[in-house]
C-alpha cells in the first residue's frame, strides 16, 4: 500500500471516529473535543496537505 493509500485510509479512520463520538452524544456539535481526537483538525490538515503533495508528485505538477 502506498503512502498517499495509507493517510486517506489514516483520515477515513479518524473522521469515523469523530462521527461516531458526535452520534454518542446525540450533539451536532460536540462541546468540547474528547480526548481521542484532541488536535484532529490540525493533524488532519498535516495529512491532508501531504496526500495533496504526494499526488501532485505522482502527476508531475505542483500546488
Amino acid at each position: 500500500m502506498s503512502e498517499k493509500q495509507k493517510l486517506i485510509r489514516q483520515m477515513i479512520q479518524k473522521q469515523k471516529q469523530f462521527i461516531a463520538r458526535r452520534r454518542e452524544r446525540g450533539e451536532s456539535t460536540p462541546p468540547d473535543e474528547p480526548a481521542e481526537l484532541a488536535g484532529h483538525s490540525g493533524e488532519s490538515e498535516k495529512i491532508a496537505l501531504r496526500v495533496v503533495d504526494l499526488a501532485h508528485r505522482e502527476r508531475g505538477t505542483s500546488r
